[in-house]
């Protein structure tokens, strides 16, 4: 029957995890109704700390590698349970200042050896004279799976991902099954990935959007039960997401034109 209320809906539930308060954890206060999540998922302390926090790489202090170089210090202050982020953590709070990042590390990336997709959407695709693109384009030689750097995401003020980062996580992940075919890859099988690698939990829905958006784009092949990517299309081996993005939108607006100036005859 239309409108009928279902009893789960109207029982409350009570989160079991931690958040900090002043840089000690204490049980999450959260309560919601029905099949919503707890409205501090995003302040929820994870089971261990991060992978920067758990190579001694940590928030306020200045860390080096064992080559001499500067690592980059967690910025997961939020949700990592890191002691450093708590001894941060309780010296904000006897200050009554706002919690913010400490970074004194003096890390900065390095400059990344891969030319990242040009602004001009005709870049890849064309010539001065209105050929194909560039032969220095055309003749280089690729690998069956290139992993380019992807952009440098922000940290955020929660420690959650940056708008795009999932996606760009779970493209590394990607490159990375491809050539081990560990098992199916399915949005599960990426959240565990992510929060190995990254220390952060993703959601399942979230990372299976992004494989339907990859699908829709052609970039991957994707199968269901489970849901799963299988492999990577031609024109995602030959040029990659990025491109493929790029093209996707060139595609989009010259055809968006075409039905203007049809609709003006």
């Amino acid at each position: 029957m239309a409108g009928k209320v279902k009893l789960s809906d109207l029982k409350l539930k009570t989160c079991d995890r931690f958040i900090k308060v002043n840089g000690e954890p204490v049980k999450c206060p959260g309560q919601w109704l029905g099949d919503k999540r707890c409205p501090k998922w995003d302040e929820h302390l994870t089971k261990y700390p991060s992978g920067h926090c758990a190579n001694g790489s940590h928030e306020g202090i200045k860390n080096l590698s064992p080559s001499g170089k500067i690592m980059k210090p967690c910025h997961l202050f939020v949700t990592c349970p890191c002691k450093c982020h708590a001894d941060l953590d309780k010296l904000f709070a006897m200050t009554d200042r706002e919690r913010i990042y400490v970074d004194v590390s003096g890390y900065s990336p390095e400059p990344s050896p891969f030319v990242g997709p040009s602004e001009d959407p005709d870049y890849y695709f064309s010539n001065h004279n209105g050929g194909d693109a560039p032969s220095t384009h055309e003749d280089a030689p690729r690998t069956a799976a290139p992993v380019p750097d992807g952009p440098l995401y922000q940290p955020t003020p929660t420690g959650r991902a940056a708008r795009g980062e999932l996606e760009s996580w779970v493209h590394d992940a990607f490159m990375v099954w491809l050539v081990e075919q560990d098992g199916d890859f399915t949005p599960a099988h990426v959240a565990r990935e992510i929060a190995r690698k990254e220390a952060v939990e993703s959601s399942v829905g979230a990372i299976d959007a992004v494989f339907k958006r990859w699908q829709k784009l052609g970039f991957a092949t994707m199968a269901k039960k489970p849901t799963r990517l299988t492999g990577i299309s031609d024109e995602g081996r030959t040029l990659g997401l990025d491109k493929m993005k790029v093209k996707a939108k060139r595609d989009h607006r010259l055809a968006m034109q075409a039905a203007r100036r049809g609709a003006l005859r």
